[in-house]
């Protein structure tokens, strides 16, 4: 094998770790939640698994190759190349991508973490 994820994605083993996580407490909680709900059931998920992770965190943004002031805040970043979002998977894929990510995961049916690494 040339080390190439099987599924065409970057992060494989990482994205399997969240992506469980994140089934995990689709499957405890089901949707309909607030978001906040959500973040937190995923922290303690995260944890319980040993998934290494910060919240909040800022990612610089660009325009046009000079910084910006605004950052945008990711709900989660692993090891730096991978953030996880909770919100709407279309608002979030194109936030992500203006800082730099691309999407590595899927969405859950009515629970949105979305995952993306560095382009």
């Amino acid at each position: 094998m040339d080390g190439a994820p099987i599924d065409g994605l970057p992060y494989q083993d990482e994205a399997f770790q969240i992506r469980g996580a994140a089934f995990e407490v689709y499957r405890a909680m089901g949707a309909g939640f607030s978001e906040a709900v959500h973040q937190e059931c995923l922290e303690g998920e995260f944890a319980r698994r040993g998934v290494l992770f910060e919240t909040h965190r800022p990612l610089g943004l660009t325009y046009r190759g000079k910084p910006l002031r605004q950052t945008y805040v990711a709900d989660f970043v692993h090891c730096d190349p991978i953030t996880v979002e909770l919100k709407a998977a279309r608002r979030s894929a194109k936030q992500m991508g203006r800082c730099g990510h691309r999407p590595i995961g899927r969405d859950l049916a009515g629970f949105h973490p979305r995952l993306s690494g560095h382009a």
